[in-house]
C-alpha cells in the first residue's frame, strides 16, 4: 500500500457513527430510510471493484485514491498530516479560480481560489479554517497562495466543484431549474434524474462534513423527494458512476438503486467482503445475500467466488429449501401467504390478535387488490416452493417489488384522514428489513418445528461470510442513533465585517457620512459601491460573472492611476445612480443567497396561513421580484430578469387583491412595476400591472381623506407617463359628492378642475363611447351580439367554442356587469356615470377570476380579457383629458 494512502479506519468513534446515520437514522425518518436500505442492492450492472483495496496487514478499507464520502466516518487527517507533492503541479479549477477570491483551497490536484467570507457564512467548519494568524506570520499563512494552499482531504474535486455551485449559483439560475425539471415520460429523464441525485448527494455529504445544517437539509429533502419520484430513472443511470455504489456502503441512508436485473452479480462480491458492512448494514448484508442464492449454483464455480464463500451459499441456499416457518415469525405482512380480507387488515393492526375494523373509504380493499397485482400467485407458488433455491430467488425481488407496491399505493385516489396507505407501507418496509437481516443475521440455536429440522447453519471460518440465520434479536432500528456533537447550530447568514467599530455605523473618518450596509460590507471584498447614502463592498468577480454592465464598469484603468481608481475605498467608492439602497439590497440577496437559504424558502407561499399572513408576505415578495426583475434589467442580467419576472407575473395572477390593499405602504412602486413592463414590453404583464394600480386606487377606503392619491394627481409627471393610471384616479374623485372637494386636502385648483370635468361628462357624450368594442356602455342583447363585441374583426366573427365557453363567460359578465352598473353608465344623473366607472376595476377582477376558472384547454377567455383591458385603459386615458385647470 501507498505510504499516503488515506485509510479508514473503522471503529466505534463518535464521526463513524454519525456518518452511517445523518439522514435516515439520525433524522429518525422511517419514511426514506426503508426506500434506500431495502432497495440498495438490487442493482448489479457492472458494479466495478476496481477502486477497493484491503491493507493485508491492518484490515484497512481504502476507497479509490480518496473516499468520497468518507469525510465524517473516517478518522480525518489533519492538515498537517497531508503529504503534499514536492512539486506544485496543480491545475486550477475552470469555474472556481475567482481573480478576487481571498483563500486558496487544495482539493486532490485542483486549486480553488474563492471568498472566504462566503464559506465563512455558511459554516463553522470553514470559519474556524480560515482564522487568520495574527502578526508576521498573516503574509505566509495557508491560503494565501499557490505554494501553500489550504488541502482539503478526502474530497474529490468534482465533489467539491457541486458544494461550491450551490453556494454561488443563484436560485435564479437555469441550473436549479434543470434540478427541478425532471419529465418521468422524457426517455432522456433518466440522464436528468441521475445529475440531480448524485449533485444532491455530493451537496448534503459534504455539508454534513462542514456542518452546513440548512443547505444540507435543503439537499436531504430533494434527495427524498426524487427517490420517490423518480426512483427507476435514478436506477436506470446508476451504472454510470460506479463509484457511488461503493460510496453507498458507508453512508447508505443517501444511497438506492434498481434495476430490472440480476446480470453480473458476481461485482457485488467486493462489497460483499467490506469490513464492518454486516456490523453496520445487517439488511443490506443480507439483501446481497438473497442475490448470491438466488442464482444458479454455476456462478458460484468461478472467480470472484472462493471455495469458502461456495460452502456457504451451499449451505444457505439448501437449509433455507423451503424457507423454515422459524424464519416467517413476526412478519405480519403477507409476504409468505395470500392474504384474505381480515388477514391483511391485520397487517397494520395495533394488536394482530384483534381483528382490526376496515377503514370506512375502503383504503383496505384498493390497497389489498394493488398488493396482489404485485404479489401475485406467481410469486406465493414460488416463495413457498420446497424445491432447492426456488424460495430464496423471490427474497431477491423483495427490494424490487416493494418499489413497485409503494408507486401504485400511493397513486390510490383517495379522502382517506387514517393515513392507510403509509401505514401499510411502514410496516411493509419494516418486514422486508428484518427478512433481509434475518438473512445475514446472528446465529439461531432453535429447531423448525415444521420439519424437525436444525435451522443452525454451518460455521464458517471466514468472517466475511454469513455464518447462519437468525430469528432473533431484531430492532427496527438497525444502527446507533445519531450522537449528538454538543455545538449548536447557528442560522446561515452572511458574514459582516468585523474588527471595525465603523462597521455597522455612520463613517466618520475620511470620508462622507455613508453607512456601511449591514449585509453586504464584506470583509474580503474588493469593490465599494455607492447606493444612494449607504456603501456596499462586493466581490467584482461575483457581480461580473452574472452582469456584462458590471464587467465594463470594473474594468480597472492601468497604470499609476490604479491608485486612485473609483471603488477601492470608501473615500471613493463607485455611485451607482438612479437606483434606491433597498432595491440594490434585494439584488445582492438573490446574488449571494443560496438556494438552500431560508430567505429561498420563506419566498414558498403558504395558502393555509390566516390573511394577515398572505396580505404582508404577498406585498413584500411583489416588491422584492419587482426590484430583481428591475435592475437585472437594468444591468444585463437576462437569466435573473426571467427568472424574477416570472414569479412576479405569477404572483399578479394569484394574489392581486392582496396586493392591491398592502400597496397602500408604497403606490409607487405600483407605477415602478407599469414602468417596468412598458420597457420591456410585455403587454401581459402591462396589463396586470396597470389592472392592479386600477383596483388599487378604485378602494378609496385604503386612502383616508385622499391625500396620498392628491399628492399623486399633482405629480406633473403622472399625466404624461401612465395617462390611464392619472385618468383611473380622476375617476375616483369623481364620483365623490361635491361637498366632499370643500374640505381640505383639496385646494382651489382641484375644485376647479373637478366642477368643470363633472359639468362635461354629466351625461357620457358619444365621442366618449366610441372605439370602445367591450360593452361598457351597453347592456348585451345575446350571445352572438356579445361575441362580436369582443371581435376585432367584426365581419369575421369565430365559431362558438365546442366547450359553450361564449355562453359561461357572458353569464360571467352579466354577474358582474349587473343592472344597477348600466343603470349608473346611462343615467343623466350627475355622480351615478362617475361611480360606474371608478368601479370598473373591481368588477374587471371578478370577471376575470371567473372566466380564467372556466378551463377550456382552448383559452377562449383571453379573447375577451384581452378585449376588455383594451378598453378599459382607453377610458382611463379619455377621462384624464377631461381634468382641465381653469385659467
Amino acid at each position: 500500500m501507498e505510504k499516503n494512502a488515506i485509510t479508514c479506519q473503522w471503529e466505534q468513534r463518535t464521526s463513524t457513527n454519525q456518518a452511517t446515520q445523518i439522514i435516515a437514522e439520525g433524522t429518525e425518518d422511517r419514511y426514506l430510510y426503508p426506500s434506500l436500505t431495502t432497495t440498495l442492492f438490487t442493482m448489479s450492472n457492472r458494479h466495478s471493484s476496481s477502486e477497493i483495496e484491503i491493507d493485508t496487514k491492518t484490515g484497512d478499507l481504502v476507497i479509490g485514491e480518496f473516499n468520497k464520502l468518507g469525510v465524517a466516518e473516517a478518522v480525518m487527517p489533519s492538515i498537517q498530516e497531508v503529504a503534499k507533492p514536492e512539486k506544485a503541479n496543480y491545475s486550477r479549477d475552470p469555474d472556481y479560480y475567482f481573480e478576487d477570491g481571498s483563500i486558496i483551497l487544495l482539493v486532490q490536484d485542483v486549486l480553488f481560489k474563492i471568498h472566504a467570507s462566503l464559506l465563512k457564512a455558511q459554516s463553522q467548519v470553514f470559519k474556524d479554517m480560515f482564522a487568520m494568524p495574527s502578526g508576521d506570520a498573516a503574509s505566509i499563512t495557508e491560503g494565501s497562495s499557490e505554494q501553500r494552499p489550504i488541502v482539503i482531504p478526502q474530497v474529490k474535486p468534482p465533489q467539491f466543484r457541486n458544494l461550491l455551485k450551490m453556494i454561488y449559483t443563484p436560485a435564479s439560475s437555469g441550473f436549479h431549474a434543470s434540478l427541478q425539471s425532471i419529465d418521468t415520460d422524457d426517455p432522456d429523464s433518466g440522464k436528468s434524474a441521475w445529475k440531480s441525485f448524485t449533485f444532491y448527494l455530493d451537496v448534503a455529504t459534504l455539508c454534513h462534513r462542514f456542518e452546513i445544517n440548512e443547505m444540507e437539509q435543503w439537499a436531504r429533502n430533494r434527495f427524498e423527494t426524487l427517490i420517490s419520484l423518480s426512483i427507476e430513472a435514478v436506477a436506470s443511470n446508476a451504472s454510470t458512476d460506479p463509484g457511488v455504489l461503493l460510496d453507498a456502503i458507508h453512508l447508505v441512508n443517501y444511497y438506492i438503486c434498481v434495476s430490472d436485473h440480476h446480470t453480473g452479480s458476481q461485482d457485488l462480491v467486493p462489497l460483499f467482503r467490506t469490513p464492518r458492512l454486516r456490523e453496520y448494514h445487517p439488511s443490506v448484508f443480507g439483501c446481497i445475500f438473497s442475490i448470491f442464492l438466488s442464482e444458479d449454483y454455476p456462478a458460484w464455480e468461478g472467480e470472484p467466488f472462493t471455495k469458502v464463500d461456495r460452502m456457504a451459499l451451499f449451505s444457505g441456499q439448501i437449509r433455507l429449501s423451503p424457507i423454515p416457518d422459524l424464519f416467517k415469525a413476526d412478519i405480519r405482512s403477507p409476504l409468505f401467504k395470500q392474504p384474505t380480507p381480515l388477514d391483511f387488515r391485520k397487517m397494520i393492526a395495533s394488536d394482530p390478535l384483534i381483528n382490526q375494523p376496515p377503514c370506512q373509504r375502503r383504503c383496505d380493499q384498493a390497497v389489498r387488490e394493488i398488493w396482489l397485482t404485485v404479489f401475485n400467485e406467481d410469486y406465493y407458488e414460488g416463495i413457498g416452493g420446497s424445491g432447492v433455491g426456488v424460495g430464496v430467488s423471490w427474497l431477491s425481488t423483495l427490494a424490487r417489488d416493494r418499489v413497485l407496491f409503494t408507486k401504485k399505493a400511493l397513486g390510490i385516489q383517495t379522502k382517506c384522514h387514517q393515513n392507510c396507505r403509509m401505514r401499510y407501507i411502514d410496516q411493509l418496509d419494516k418486514d422486508i428489513e428484518l427478512v433481509y437481516i434475518r438473512l445475514g443475521g446472528a446465529k439461531l440455536n432453535a429447531t423448525d418445528p415444521a420439519t424437525n429440522r436444525s435451522t443452525q447453519a454451518t460455521k464458517v471460518d471466514s468472517p466475511d461470510i454469513p455464518q447462519s440465520l437468525s430469528a432473533a434479536g431484531y430492532s427496527t432500528r438497525t444502527m446507533p442513533k445519531h450522537q449528538n456533537t454538543g455545538v449548536e447550530e447557528e442560522p446561515s447568514k452572511r458574514v459582516k465585517i468585523s474588527g471595525s467599530a465603523d462597521a455597522e455605523g455612520v463613517l466618520t473618518k475620511g470620508s462622507s457620512n455613508y453607512s456601511r450596509d449591514p449585509d453586504y460590507y464584506f470583509e474580503d471584498g474588493n469593490t465599494i459601491l455607492l447606493i444612494q447614502d449607504v456603501l456596499f463592498k462586493v466581490h467584482r468577480s461575483l457581480l461580473k460573472a452574472q452582469s456584462q454592465v458590471f464587467e465594463d464598469m470594473f474594468t480597472l484603468p492601468s497604470g499609476d492611476t490604479a491608485n486612485d481608481v473609483e471603488g477601492t475605498s470608501d473615500e471613493h467608492p463607485i455611485a451607482i445612480p438612479q437606483v434606491k439602497s433597498p432595491r440594490f439590497r434585494n439584488l445582492l440577496k438573490i446574488i449571494y443567497s443560496p438556494a438552500s437559504s431560508g430567505f429561498h424558502a420563506s419566498l414558498q407561499f403558504n395558502d393555509d396561513k390566516p390573511y394577515s399572513y398572505l396580505d404582508i408576505k404577498a406585498w413584500s415578495d411583489f416588491t422584492f421580484y419587482l426590484d430583481v426583475a428591475t435592475l437585472g434589467h437594468r444591468f444585463a442580467m437576462a437569466e435573473m430578469e426571467q427568472w424574477a419576472k416570472g414569479r412576479l407575473t405569477r404572483l399578479l395572477l394569484s394574489y392581486p387583491e392582496v396586493i392591491a390593499f398592502r400597496a397602500s405602504a408604497d403606490p409607487y412602486t405600483l407605477l415602478d412595476s407599469i414602468e417596468y413592463a412598458r420597457i420591456i414590453q410585455d403587454q401581459q404583464l402591462i396589463n396586470n400591472t396597470l389592472h392592479l394600480a386600477y383596483y388599487h386606487f378604485s378602494l378609496p377606503e385604503l386612502h383616508a381623506g385622499f391625500k396620498d392619491l392628491l399628492s399623486l394627481i399633482r405629480n406633473s409627471n403622472l399625466k404624461e407617463r401612465h395617462p390611464s393610471v392619472f385618468g383611473c384616479l380622476f375617476s375616483v374623485f369623481l364620483s365623490e359628492d361635491h361637498t366632499s372637494w370643500e374640505k381640505k386636502p383639496f385646494n382651489k385648483m382641484d375644485r376647479m378642475a373637478l366642477f368643470s370635468a363633472h359639468v362635461r361628462l354629466s351625461t357620457i357624450p358619444k365621442s366618449f363611447k366610441a372605439n370602445i368594442r367591450s360593452p361598457l356602455f351597453e347592456r348585451p342583447k345575446s350571445l352572438p351580439h356579445f361575441r362580436k363585441k369582443f371581435t376585432p374583426d367584426s365581419t369575421n366573427t369565430p365559431p362558438p367554442c365546442i366547450n359553450g365557453c361564449d355562453q359561461k363567460i357572458l353569464e360571467a359578465w352579466k354577474e358582474e356587469f349587473s343592472e344597477g352598473y348600466y343603470l349608473g353608465v346611462i343615467k343623466d344623473n350627475i355622480i351615478k356615470p362617475f361611480t360606474s366607472l371608478s368601479i370598473i376595476p373591481q368588477l374587471r377582477l371578478h370577471f376575470v377570476q371567473r372566466v380564467r376558472a372556466i378551463g377550456c384547454n382552448q383559452n377562449c377567455h383571453t379573447r375577451y380579457i384581452n378585449q376588455l383591458d383594451e378598453d378599459i385603459e382607453r377610458v382611463y386615458i379619455q377621462l384624464g383629458d377631461y381634468y382641465r385647470e381653469i385659467d
